[in-house]
């Protein structure tokens, strides 16, 4: 069992530069857009919504209703030392997980993945959207899950207009990307079991087919890997080697998708666990990481070696320069499991 954690985690424990570069350029976008009033408005009215559609649509869980799944979650938010969020049961066949923060925080679960995941990653994945609730992601999470809907809501709704333009889609689904590497962390602070963080990214890489059992992370991992060598030789190279990785189909695909990266993600939260930041915030050290943070010059590069920040920014790159191109005739991205 994992030892609970000293009261006092907060976002700025655990956030991965990327993120909090990345939701910082998010917010003030958004903030700049339609005014910072309105938008603290929205939050809060997508916080309340949000619940009050699961309260509509999905069953509620408690101590009498789905016990055994809501101990699960309960468990998990007290090893963080966080409130036990709304736990809802939705009968939908996908295995997108939803979270919204806030007075009413709510964690919704598909019975669907409830169903085919094995225990240990299913903790993880839980702990994983805890974290999208302790690092105040949720809002924003929601908007990227749901922006081509909003597009369709853009005449109907008066205050969806100023935030779809193109710009700010790039900047939005690029951070909800990087977004998933704090939820990661929290993940494994919340269940202590490397193994069980990296299954459930195995999962979401393929892992939930029939085969999966014939998938391993060493096998990933060794992917992972080979796309970093890929990526460094592309960016050393020649003239054309370098215009090669810009508009390489795989980039070209990843500007409009929300979806993160399992196999970046796996080999962050690995470099991660090993780290002295984690053993520290295990430790209840915490002024000791924001002392060690607060010394960090500003840089976009994650404390390795600027792996995802290469990846990404090629992307960002390009939907910068061809937004006006996709703006209108782009097909609708319908992103998975964050």
């Amino acid at each position: 069992m994992p030892e609970k954690l000293k009261p006092g985690l907060t976002a700025e424990h655990v956030m991965h530069p990327l993120d909090r570069a990345g939701l910082q350029a998010v917010v003030e976008k958004a903030a700049g857009l339609m005014g910072r009033t309105v938008f603290d408005r929205l939050m809060r009215e997508a916080e309340e919504d949000f619940y009050l559609l699961n309260l509509a649509d999905n069953t509620r869980l408690g101590p009498t209703q789905g016990q055994t799944l809501f101990r699960l979650v309960e468990d998990i938010a007290g090893t963080l030392g966080l409130p036990s969020p709304h736990v809802f049961l939705d009968t939908s066949s996908n295995y997108r997980p939803r979270t919204m923060g806030g007075a009413n925080a709510c964690l919704v679960l598909p019975s669907a993945l409830v169903d085919a995941m094995p225990d240990g990653p299913l903790r993880a994945v839980v702990g994983h959207e805890l974290g999208y609730i302790l690092c105040g992601h949720s809002f924003y999470k929601l908007l990227a899950e749901n922006f081509n809907r909003l597009v369709q809501l853009a005449n109907v709704i008066p205050w969806v207009g100023p935030i779809l333009s193109a710009g700010f889609q790039v900047v939005l689904l690029d951070w909800y990307r990087k977004a998933a590497l704090s939820a990661d962390r929290v993940a494994l602070l919340a269940i202590q079991d490397l193994d069980a963080v990296q299954q459930s990214l195995l999962w979401v890489a393929g892992g939930a087919s029939r085969f999966g059992s014939e998938l391993s992370v060493e096998s990933l991992t060794a992917q992972a890997a080979e796309l970093k060598e890929a990526t460094d030789r592309k960016r050393s190279g020649g003239v054309v080697d370098r215009v090669g990785s810009v508009l390489s189909e795989v980039v070209l695909q990843q500007v409009w998708n929300a979806h993160p990266w399992p196999a970046i993600r796996l080999r962050e939260i690995t470099v991660w666990a090993a780290s002295e930041e984690f053993r520290r915030l295990l430790a209840g050290e915490y002024d000791k990481v924001l002392a060690e943070r607060r010394k960090e010059p500003a840089v976009t590069d994650p404390p390795d070696d600027g792996f995802f920040t290469r990846a990404s920014s090629l992307a960002k790159g390009v939907g910068g320069r061809l937004s006006g191109l996709f703006a209108r005739d782009r097909p609708p991205v319908e992103p998975t499991d964050g």
